[in-house]
């Protein structure tokens, strides 16, 4: 079966949306350790009887574009493959994403794509206009460190306080770390894909190889996943249905409606939303949430 892994970060309310929309469907939920649990959970209400919230032990906690979403979708990824058959796909979702078409026309399409990886990708060539950048031959720039990717802070108010001002420290020195392979091709891309079982188990497999290669790059989350996909099977192979685009700018999810620059998508945005004929919709806002829950 297909097996949706979902990224929840705070909002119960959109997450219960999105289970909604998913009834009868495998879904694996990564709620953020950085959340009252207990409230969000009492707040989520009940579950339906496929859906699996990752055990406590098992939660990360998040920073934006830090190295533990990576992390979080990896951990995501080996629990959905006791689930996934040959011909499957692991879908990845965040608790704000919201389908604007019906659910059977993308299971459809995920059987008609039954072994391609669905994603969207840019060659990292050109710089100019991409978030990650080189500073100077050899090095990717580090926009900053995330504390929580590098070691465990406990809840002491002083403590983090004081780990934050070296953090800032640190981050203006403008850390160049780590080194930059100029024989890799590196690719960015939309976050929200869905991988064959045989991409997820290469990604499972190669944990500690994308950690050392990409823990301290910036937005790992939109870099890491994606060059090991594209740099496995080809960025021209049949193998992926997926997009090469000429600037970060334009880049959207492969079955994702991605407003630029990550603003909430609203209901004047329905038309386009409509038009770009994907699948899903990143932060809709209620009022589009509503329209389009109608409409499905």
């Amino acid at each position: 079966m297909n097996v949706y892994c979902v990224l929840a970060h705070h909002e119960p309310s959109n997450l219960r949306s999105l289970l909604k929309t998913l009834h009868g469907k495998k879904v694996l939920v990564h709620l953020d350790k950085s959340v009252d649990r207990a409230k969000f959970l009492r707040e989520l209400g009940p579950l339906p009887g496929l859906v699996e919230i990752l055990d406590f032990k098992d939660s990360l906690r998040i920073e934006w574009a830090g190295w533990n979403m990576v992390r979080a979708e990896i951990q995501l990824f080996r629990n959905a493959l006791q689930y996934l058959e040959p011909g499957d796909h692991a879908i990845l979702l965040s608790g704000s994403c919201y389908p604007c078409r019906p659910l059977a026309d993308f299971e459809e399409f995920l059987a008609e794509n039954s072994s391609r990886e669905l994603i969207s990708f840019n060659s990292l060539g050109n710089v100019e206009k991409l978030r990650v950048l080189p500073t100077e031959p050899g090095y990717w720039r580090v926009k900053y460190l995330n504390l929580h990717d590098m070691f465990f802070l406990p809840p002491i108010n002083w403590l983090v306080k004081c780990a934050y001002k070296i953090r800032n420290a640190i981050n203006e020195k403008n850390l160049q770390n780590p080194r930059f392979d100029p024989t890799y091709n590196y690719y960015v891309g939309s976050q929200w894909i869905a991988l064959s079982r045989k991409m997820v188990s290469g990604v499972v497999q190669n944990e500690n190889y994308l950690k050392r290669k990409f823990r301290f790059s910036f937005a790992p989350d939109e870099l890491a996943i994606q060059s090991f996909i594209v740099n496995t099977i080809g960025p021209n192979s049949d193998a992926i249905d997926g997009e090469d685009f000429d600037t970060y700018a334009t880049i959207s999810g492969s079955f994702h409606y991605l407003k630029p620059g990550s603003t909430p998508a609203a209901l004047d945005d329905l038309p386009a939303i409509l038009k770009s004929n994907k699948f899903f919709v990143r932060k809709p806002t209620n009022e589009l949430r509503e329209i389009l829950e109608k409409r499905l």
